[in-house]
């Protein structure tokens, strides 16, 4: 399905500068490799809170790791820090760009509700949303 898309996206759409998949019905999917982690049967984990990106478990995290390593990987092939004059600075300021997106797509937020057993709900509801996107 996501290589339909990008198919689509990157022929008719122009190298990917129209969406025509979403008018052909071809929904975007949001997943990170926690989630294909879960659908192979990978357990959650511990859960955890990871400073800058807030709530997660090892499997997340696992994910979290590997897709930013594909990530840098990719640019590193592709070379944009060698075509830069300051192409490190650049990297490292759009990683620190992807982190605080990363954070920000983060739903959960503790100390906004003022119950005192917030971070047992937060737990509940991260790993409930994590196991329904796995079954999705």
């Amino acid at each position: 399905m996501t290589l339909g898309r990008f198919l689509t996206n990157s022929i008719i759409g122009i190298g990917g500068l129209f969406d025509p998949a979403k008018s052909l019905g071809m929904a975007r999917q949001n997943e990170d490799f926690g989630q294909t982690l879960g659908v192979w049967g990978v357990g959650t984990g511990p859960y955890l809170v990871m400073p800058a990106l807030g709530p997660g478990t090892v499997r997340s995290a696992s994910g979290f790791a590997v897709d930013s390593t594909i990530y840098y990987g990719i640019k590193s092939l592709i070379g944009i820090d060698r075509n830069l004059e300051h192409g490190e600075a650049v990297l490292a300021g759009v990683t620190v760009l992807k982190v605080i997106d990363n954070r920000h797509q983060q739903p959960f937020r503790y100390y906004e509700s003022e119950y005192p057993f917030e971070y047992d709900i937060i737990r509940f509801l991260y790993r409930q949303k994590r196991e329904l996107a796995v079954m999705k």
